[in-house]
């Protein structure tokens, strides 16, 4: 069961619950395939916690999956609105731009990826954006 705290301390415990709930729910139906489900129960989330960076990742990688390029963009870039360190949602953002088409905006959000991924110690994914970086045009 996928359980992701937010830092608001002004949600109740029943809220709370319902948010775990919907998550366990959203993993559940990505793991039947029914994709629709799993962005309607992330949608859930997102209306009761706007400001779960989880949710929005979750719910751009299953409209990538989909092929959803526009929507997966958006719902990243939001991930990185939420918290500017969070290395992952830039990267993403790049995976989705790369196929969309836009080879530039997702090499810039693959950089700042590598930044975040080395400043943090996380160094397989910082070794493995440097890696997808290579060919893609520069500043």
């Amino acid at each position: 069961q996928l359980t992701i705290a937010t830092a608001s301390s002004t949600r109740s415990t029943a809220d709370q619950s319902l948010i775990n709930d919907l998550l366990a729910q959203s993993d559940f139906r990505r793991r039947q395939n029914d994709v629709l489900g799993a962005i309607a129960a992330l949608d859930q989330v997102i209306r009761l916690d706007p400001n779960n960076i989880f949710a929005f990742n979750e719910r751009g990688s299953l409209h990538l999956q989909q092929r959803d390029f526009l929507s997966a963009v958006v719902d990243f870039r939001q991930t990185v609105q939420i918290d500017p360190n969070f290395a992952e949602g830039y990267y993403n953002q790049g995976w989705a731009q790369l196929r969309s088409g836009d080879a530039r905006a997702a090499a810039a959000n693959f950089r700042k990826a590598a930044v975040l991924f080395k400043s943090q110690g996380k160094t397989e994914k910082y070794k493995a954006t440097k890696e997808r970086l290579k060919g893609m045009p520069t500043e």
